[in-house]
């Protein structure tokens, strides 16, 4: 805090007001399995939906329920025709980067699930590989295994995709986009009612 002070006052000011898990990666909790402070959910999905924003709210909600539907489809597809393996490739990748730095690791093994891994820069961690959790804290906020984690799932002869959270899996992207949006007929073709239509205001 002392080194953002030196560099902005303000800026220290306003972090010290709010709680760290607010803000720094190292207090977060370990039980969103997500170690980003941002997800952009909302700016992505408003700049999908640009086209639709100036609509009637009736013609906005219709391009919405296309968009949906058209876009949970896609995702579909992605996963059954594109895809292969357990995981999605963004998680592929991560994974094989984590592992590109094994070289600097030496795994020392306590027992079957207890490892600590000595690094060539000094720093010692401890890996719990049964609870899935490095002293780095990486393993248990990403839910993907670190390069520390790695070492020691590869030391066991195991594989390191099989340690990455089960939220991950292609199977889980698969149940996420599974329900469908059903397509509806034109207004002309809806059954006629004896309820006054609402008008618009």
């Amino acid at each position: 805090m002392q080194e953002m002070r030196d560099m902005n006052a303000v800026a220290a000011d306003w972090f010290a007001n709010k709680h760290p898990s607010e803000w720094s990666k190292s207090h977060f909790s370990e039980r969103p399995t997500c170690d980003m402070l941002l997800n952009n959910v909302c700016e992505s999905f408003n700049s999908c939906i640009l086209e639709a924003r100036d609509k009637p709210i009736i013609s906005m909600l219709e391009w919405l329920r296309q968009w949906m539907m058209t876009r949970f489809q896609e995702c579909r597809d992605r996963a059954h025709e594109k895809w292969k393996g357990k995981h999605p490739p963004k998680i592929r990748h991560i994974l094989a980067t984590n592992m590109d730095t094994l070289g600097s690791c030496i795994p020392i093994k306590s027992n079957n699930r207890f490892y600590q891994i000595d690094c060539f820069d000094g720093s010692q961690y401890a890996v719990d590989l049964e609870l899935r959790t490095c002293s780095c804290r990486s393993w248990g906020l990403s839910g993907i295994p670190c390069t520390h984690a790695c070492s020691a799932i590869l030391h066991q002869k195991l594989e390191p995709g099989d340690f990455v959270d089960e939220c991950y899996s292609l199977e889980t992207y698969k149940k996420v986009y599974a329900p469908h949006i059903m397509p509806i007929s034109d207004a002309n073709e809806w059954a006629h009612t004896m309820f006054i239509p609402p008008m618009p205001p």
